[in-house]
């Protein structure tokens, strides 16, 4: 076994652009910047603030969000039964129960919030919803590269860049989820919706260099397009699929690799079909060379999301089931969950786990490939986290059930966003399948879930504590996409 540290990043690196701003972003600028100091201000002024205050200022935000909601139109249900919140808040501050008239108008707030955000997405192309490491976007028309923000909205002809440290993943209006690896350039070409004339969508996106990674949801009811492409030629998939396009610029070349599903190469001398397992180099649009690839292996131990009570007090294996064709397997080790950052990687030739070395308190995130007789890497596996804990979370005689609240949920296609905070060094999970969820070190989470049905779904949402106390919330979120 070797272990192989990652070099650090490069820093001090500077880059000048120049620069077009339009009117409109100085105003919208001007505009949130007002609101922001307004906003502080009035949060410094009232810091005391009693309950009745507290209920009146909730009651007021909820009114603008339904407000907005109603003028935004459409989605009649979800809107009455945030209007319903916001009586029920009403009513409970006529009676002074102010800390009832609160919990009401926080849902009125969180429903209607859901409805704009629809109502926003429904003319946009792409929300970025992770981003881990130095990530910047430059908007279309415009020159200058801004640093990316999670829940940032983004349009036809903007590009997103990674640098050697970042990383970056994007849902679609279609539910497709793309991720870009570090040191990457990409521009989002083509978001074509369906219209009155046609059921088809189409997205294409355009790889200057670097790595992409997409997962399409596919559609039964709709044709539905996804195309990557590069200087040699473009990979679409038009069902349920799992592909990764590689682009070296310096030397023309693209590698593309079908992990689930089939996906069509599109270059100088028509289509091919790239099958599941498969892959492909491209050079001069033509594929040159086609090589089946070793699938993932699926992990054993320890369960995701596991916990362990603090450094040195128990020896940590990560183990998994031996893959067929595999001859060793590389193991990554990182504190980012999309692996922008690798602590160490360390390959085992032998058998199927290693155990590993004293690690401090903290989040880590692991996941394993096989390699096979030619030294290729194939499919990595899931991902799984697993949690070191400090001395502070330590009071088993704790019966308290921990803090839960969420607070957002953003509904884009047939995918939620669900953004919440929890107690620190909680365990979570939502959904009816108990899929656990990354929850970061203060607590805070933000997770993106695939709904199951048109109309209402009940999203349970569950935490749970180092001492085994849990809470539960019950979300329903509307969607009308299938």
């Amino acid at each position: 076994m070797v272990s192989t540290p990652t070099p650090a990043p490069r820093r001090g690196m500077v880059t000048w652009d120049w620069f077009y701003v339009r009117y409109r972003t100085v105003a919208v600028a001007a505009v949130v910047g007002v609101a922001l100091c307004a906003g502080v201000g009035w949060w410094w002024f009232t810091g005391g603030a009693s309950a009745e205050e507290r209920a009146l200022e909730a009651i007021g935000d909820a009114r603008n969000a339904v407000a907005g909601a109603r003028a935004a139109g459409g989605y009649p249900e979800p809107l009455k039964q945030a209007e319903e919140h916001l009586a029920r808040a009403l009513g409970a501050l006529d009676r002074a129960e102010y800390e009832q008239a609160i919990t009401e108008a926080d849902a009125a707030e969180m429903l209607a919030g859901t409805l704009l955000a629809r109502a926003e997405v429904s003319e946009a192309t792409v929300r970025i919803v992770r981003i881990d490491g130095d990530v910047r976007v430059k908007r279309l028309g415009q020159f200058l590269w801004e640093s990316a923000r999670e829940r940032a909205v983004l349009g036809t002809g903007d590009q997103i860049r990674t640098g050697d440290d970042g990383m970056v993943q994007l849902v679609y209006f279609d539910g497709t989820v793309t991720t870009i690896r570090s040191s990457s350039l990409l521009e989002i070409r083509t978001a074509e919706r369906p219209s009155d004339t046609t059921q088809a969508q189409k997205v294409s996106e355009r790889l200057a260099w670097g790595t992409v990674d997409t997962t399409t949801q596919g559609n039964p009811d709709r044709r539905s397009i996804h195309e990557v492409s590069t200087e040699s030629g473009a990979a679409s998939a038009e069902t349920a699929a799992e592909f990764q396009v590689q682009h070296d610029r310096e030397r023309g070349r693209s590698e593309i690799i079908a992990w689930k599903g089939e996906i069509t190469f599109k270059g100088a001398e028509g289509e091919e079909r790239i099958v599941e397992n498969t892959r492909v180099t491209v050079f001069d649009g033509q594929i040159v060379d086609r090589k089946d690839v070793l699938g993932s292996p699926r992990l054993v131990a320890p369960a995701d999301q596991k916990t362990y009570l603090g450094p040195g007090d128990t020896s940590i294996s990560l183990a998994w089931r031996p893959l067929e064709g595999a001859q060793s397997y590389s193991v990554q080790l990182s504190d980012k969950p999309l692996f922008s950052q690798i602590l160490f990687t360390m390959r085992e030739s032998g058998g199927s786990s290693v155990v590993m070395p004293p690690l401090a308190a903290g989040s880590y995130y692991w996941r394993v490939a096989g390699i096979d007789v030619d030294s290729v890497s194939g499919r990595w596996s899931e991902t799984r986290k697993f949690r070191i804990l400090g001395s502070e979370f330590h009071d088993f005689e704790d019966a308290t059930p921990p803090e839960l609240k969420v607070s957002e949920t953003q509904v884009i296609g047939s995918n939620a966003i669900i953004i919440g905070h929890s107690e620190p060094g909680a365990r979570l999970w939502i959904g009816e399948e108990r899929e656990p969820v990354d929850v970061k070190d203060d607590g805070s989470f933000r997770w993106l879930i695939k709904l199951q049905r048109d109309g209402w779904n009940e999203v349970p949402v569950i935490s749970q504590d180092a001492a085994g106390n849990e809470t539960r919330i019950e979300l329903k979120v509307y969607i009308d996409v299938f």
